[in-house]
């Protein structure tokens, strides 16, 4: 079996910029990353995005440790290993995960011990693989439950009682390159010849076609994407 690579990785920092101006205009100064892996997302945010606390709860100790070797190079970020459940604090603008909640098997779960964390008027924020249909082999093997669709997150929001701010499909075209390279060729990264060929389609994608995605989908949203982006919010006054 092959492993996915720090070498292999970089190739999808373009997409997780992407994926950042997504979500940034909902991003506060007290931040709540769940999940945070390797800490990508939270070294490529402290780059453009000033924050009084940032905390990344990651509860796997192979990442975890990948985590706290980030936190040396990032000043400010507070690395904790836990879930979401276990995180202490409720006074976050934000709180978001970005390709984590597919993840867990109670999702519901998941979503409210996250809404929880939040102050009054902050932002609950996830990002997911959408489309029922495109549930494929790899999907299983790196351990999604589902993918999901607009209706899904707005019954998520009203088990919580959040308002739903944005719920929105990104990157259309990838729908057919996902559709192609993995539900019709089956092609995941488990054996090294497997593994370049969707390293090469990663990388082509995010050189060629992701910056003209990008700049039409600012101007369209798609009526469907490979992504969800669901942005919640809890109410002013807490109940």
């Amino acid at each position: 079996m092959s492993a996915w690579a720090e070498e292999d990785d970089r190739v999808l920092d373009t997409y997780r910029l992407w994926q950042l101006d997504l979500i940034r205009p909902f991003l506060g100064r007290r931040i709540l990353e769940i999940g945070a892996g390797h800490g990508k997302f939270a070294a490529l945010l402290s780059r453009s995005h000033a924050f009084e606390r940032y905390v990344a709860a990651e509860p796997s100790d192979h990442f975890y440790r990948s985590l706290t070797e980030t936190a040396t190079r990032v000043p400010g970020l507070e690395p904790i290993q836990c879930t979401v459940d276990a995180v202490p604090g409720v006074d976050f603008d934000t709180v978001f995960s970005i390709h984590v909640m597919e993840h867990v098997e109670d999702d519901l779960n998941f979503i409210r011990h996250a809404y929880k964390r939040l102050r009054p008027g902050g932002y609950l924020i996830t990002l997911v693989p959408a489309l029922g249909f495109l549930y494929s082999e790899l999907d299983r093997k790196i351990g999604h439950y589902r993918r999901y669709d607009k209706a899904k997150a707005r019954a998520l929001a009203r088990d919580v009682g959040a308002t739903v701010v944005l719920n929105r499909y990104d990157n259309f075209i990838g729908v057919l390159g996902w559709l192609w390279v993995c539900r019709i060729r089956g092609i995941d990264y488990h054996n090294e010849k497997n593994k370049k060929a969707l390293v090469g389609y990663f990388d082509f994608f995010s050189r060629r076609v992701l910056p003209m995605v990008s700049r039409i989908e600012k101007i369209i949203a798609p009526p469907v994407g490979l992504n969800l982006t669901c942005v919640l919010r809890k109410p002013p006054t807490s109940e």
